[in-house]
């Protein structure tokens, strides 16, 4: 399962040479899950009309539901927290595989989640949509097509205004059905095999999903995938492995909605190697008319931290030299939106500008991690989680979008 031997990335914290000094966010927390729950995996995403909508994980005793609110500007609470899965207490979701959502212009919520299968070991990948702005939800329609228990995961989930939905995730299939896959590397001979990069779109609207299509082989079986579209683009980043148990940085783009691929890019030659699983994939925003890369690496090219790249060019891309944002540990993947890049250091949110291909001044957001991370034309909004054990509550922080 994609659960099995994860690993925090967690080493000490000092800052990067481009990064002068650290001060700390001004911005007030808001508290988004109730008292006495066991709440996790925030979501977070900006609705047309300016509010902000958080999704989150709200787990109970071998059950989990995923939940919605919707806040406006000032971080108020508009109408209730309405529950995204149909069927009371089925999903599941752990710290690296928190819900996805995209919103559309015209205000239609799409959130990815994930079941448990009944009597069985696995997962199921749905996606719920709202057409009311986040106010109800209809019935989840299922994204994988299989039809052998299997873990399907990792996802990510990126919607346009013309009805299109696509979904990516890293899946575990050829597992349940004992086929072998193409490729073989050192590390399928540890504990955690590794997992393979599916796809999936929806032509209208979220209601059906077309038959699974595998992109690549080798993926890092706990590190998020990431979803973006620019312009005509569709881009898929995950981490794959490396001959040689390398884990590296992967983008794929498609120009005509995921029906051909072009071959997958490597975005930095990080040397990291490593026999586990980190848990932290890339975070990938269009900027424009270029594709921001931001992510952890551990690997001997550099210093351990957080980076940063672009490309002007999806069809043969070539990224600029990774930037380091912070030398510092992470806890998660890192995110990027706004011009600005996020990240858990230890229980502390961190956050820096990026303009003209430098990296501002640090910024503590406050105490916090796993956060999630969305913007408009004005904010950004963090998602993150407090606490510790069965104590934990989801948060949510506006920040002041101070250009990009």
């Amino acid at each position: 399962m994609l659960v099995r031997n994860f690993i925090v990335v967690c080493v000490a914290c000092t800052f990067a040479m481009s990064c002068v000094g650290s001060r700390t966010s001004t911005s007030s927390a808001i508290k988004v899950s109730a008292d006495g729950s066991n709440a996790a995996e925030p979501a977070v995403a900006a609705l047309p009309n300016g509010d902000t909508l958080v999704v989150w994980v709200e787990h109970g005793e071998k059950t989990a539901d995923v939940l919605a609110r919707t806040f406006d500007r000032s971080g108020n609470a508009k109408g209730d927290t309405v529950r995204v899965n149909n069927d009371a207490g089925a999903a599941k979701a752990w710290r690296g595989d928190p819900p996805t959502v995209a919103v559309t212009p015209d205000a239609t919520v799409y959130v990815g989640w994930t079941a448990s299968i009944p009597n069985a070991q696995g997962t199921t990948l749905y996606v719920s949509a709202s057409r009311d702005g986040g106010k109800s939800f209809e019935q989840a329609i299922k994204v994988n097509d299989d039809t052998v228990p299997a873990s399907h995961g990792m996802h990510s989930l990126a919607a346009d205004d013309s009805g299109h939905v696509y979904a990516a995730w890293l899946d575990e299939r050829y597992l349940s059905s004992h086929r072998e896959p193409e490729m073989h590397h050192e590390s399928m001979s540890q504990a955690e095999p590794n997992a393979e990069l599916y796809f999936s779109e929806s032509s209208d609207g979220g209601r059906t999903f077309s038959a699974n299509r595998k992109v690549a082989e080798n993926a890092c079986p706990c590190c998020k995938t990431a979803l973006a579209l620019k312009g005509d683009q569709l881009v898929i980043g995950w981490r794959q492995v490396l001959p040689g148990g390398f884990r590296h940085i992967s983008i794929v783009s498609s120009p005509d909605g995921g029906a051909t691929f072009a071959a997958p890019v490597v975005v930095a030659d990080d040397k990291w190697k490593i026999d586990a699983c980190p848990v932290s994939g890339p975070s990938l925003d269009p900027n424009g008319d270029a594709l921001e890369v931001a992510w952890y690496a551990g690997g001997e090219a550099g210093p351990h931290g957080v980076y940063w790249t672009h490309t002007h060019d999806l069809n043969t891309p070539k990224f600029s030299e990774p930037m380091l944002v912070s030398e510092t540990g992470a806890t998660g993947t890192p995110l990027l939106g706004g011009g600005r890049v996020v990240w858990s250091d230890g229980d502390k949110l961190r956050s820096a500008m990026i303009a003209e291909h430098k990296a501002g001044e640090i910024s503590d957001i406050g105490e916090g991690n796993l956060a999630a991370l969305a913007e408009n034309s004005n904010e950004a909004f963090v998602s993150y989680v407090r606490g510790s054990g069965n104590e934990t509550a989801v948060w949510l922080s506006i920040l002041p979008l101070t250009g990009r």
